[in-house]
C-alpha cells in the first residue's frame, strides 16, 4: 500500500509539473525574427553551466523569459530568479506590475542573465 501511495504521489507530481510546463509553453509569445529594432536576444546561463538563448520583443512581458525556462528547461516556477551581471540586477518570477522587458531595463540587442536558485 505504501508503494502504491508513493507511486500515486509521484504520478500526481509529474502531472502537475507537466501542466505547469504546458501552461508556460502556451503563454510563450512567438519568437521574433533576428535583427528587428525591438528584438532582444537573451542568453541565460543555467545552474548546470549550459546556456540557452531565445529572442523576445522589448514589448514582451518579462514573465515570457520565465515561461521559456519553465517550458523548455523544466525549471520549477518560484525556485529561482534571474540575475544580470553588470549592472547587477535581480528579476523575479511573477514580478509585481507585470513589467515588459523594456520596463525591466532589458533593452540591449543582447542580454546575458543567469539563473540564481532560491
Amino acid at each position: 500500500a505504501e508503494a502504491a501511495a508513493a507511486a500515486a504521489a509521484a504520478a500526481a507530481e509529474k502531472e502537475a509539473r507537466d501542466a505547469l510546463v504546458a501552461a508556460a509553453n502556451d503563454a510563450l509569445p512567438d519568437e521574433p525574427a533576428a535583427g528587428g529594432d525591438d528584438v532582444v536576444d537573451i542568453a541565460v546561463k543555467l545552474p548546470d553551466g549550459r546556456r540557452v538563448r531565445r529572442r523576445f520583443c522589448k514589448s514582451h512581458p518579462l514573465q515570457s523569459v520565465f515561461n521559456f525556462l519553465v517550458s523548455h528547461e523544466h525549471l520549477a516556477p518560484g525556485t529561482y530568479r534571474l540575475m544580470s551581471q553588470f549592472p547587477r540586477r535581480a528579476f523575479e518570477d511573477h514580478a509585481p506590475g507585470a513589467p515588459t522587458l523594456e520596463e525591466a531595463g532589458l533593452t540591449q540587442k543582447q542580454e546575458a542573465l543567469f539563473v540564481d536558485l532560491l
